[in-house]
This record gives C-alpha cells, sequence and structure tokens, in this order.
C-alpha cells in the first residue's frame, strides 16, 4: 500500500500577478503562501502548466516546516478579518475570486459579465 506524499508549492518567479487560482481544484496560492497540493492536481490543466512553467513552483520540506512553525494559526485569523472596507478596495479578478472561495455554487466564468459594483454587494452578502 502506497501512501501519498504531501507536496507543498508557492508562486514562482514567473507569477505575473502576485497570486494564482484554479478553481478545478479551488486552488488559492497568495504572495508568501505555502499550501499543499492536492494528490488530484493532476487533473487540472492550468496547475500542471503552471508548475511546468514556473508560476508555481515546489516547496521542500525544511522550508515547509519552517512556514509552518511560522505560520501556525495565523491563517485562520486571516480568514475571518476580510471586512467591507477591504472589499472596496478589490479589484474585479479578486472580487470573483472571493466569491468563488465563499460560494460553492458559483462558477467563476459566470460572474464575468457583472459590473463591479455587483460583484461587491455579492461579496458583501457572503461576508455577512
Amino acid at each position: 500500500m502506497s501512501t501519498a506524499k504531501k507536496r507543498y508549492v508557492k508562486l514562482g518567479e514567473k507569477a505575473a500577478e502576485g497570486s494564482f487560482f484554479d478553481p478545478t481544484l479551488n486552488l488559492k496560492v497568495l504572495p508568501g503562501k505555502m499550501i499543499e497540493l492536492p494528490s488530484k492536481f493532476r487533473t487540472s490543466k492550468k496547475t500542471v502548466s503552471a508548475l511546468a512553467g514556473g508560476h508555481l513552483e515546489y516547496v521542500d520540506s525544511e522550508e515547509v516546516d519552517k512556514f509552518l512553525a511560522e505560520t501556525d494559526d495565523v491563517e485562520d485569523e486571516d480568514d475571518d478579518t476580510v471586512t467591507e472596507a477591504q472589499l472596496k478596495k478589490y479589484n474585479m479578478a479578486e472580487l470573483i475570486e472571493f466569491i468563488v472561495e465563499n460560494d460553492e455554487d458559483v462558477d467563476p466564468e459566470d460572474l464575468e459579465n457583472y459590473k463591479k459594483a455587483e460583484l461587491f454587494e455579492a461579496a458583501v452578502v457572503l461576508l455577512n
């Protein structure tokens, strides 16, 4: 019986916009963060392409251990601190990302035709 090895990734040197989001896997990588790569990551062309193209890169186990020790419980606090004022500063892509993360029934492609004000209102509803 083989056990799946946990693999972690972070943004690579070629990260164009400073973040990465794959809606297929619901995978989000932000600057300075490392996340565990799901075992089914090979099913997503976007993630495989990002790994091959340098947008994402694997992290060695020592770096992961150090990161996890430094950020113990901090990540949970960050998720809860989004405010309406912060949402106002989000651009359209960030609003779409916020909505998709907080509403499982939403497809990101459906949100592309909305105006920023409409996305903001939807995000505020999800926030409250």
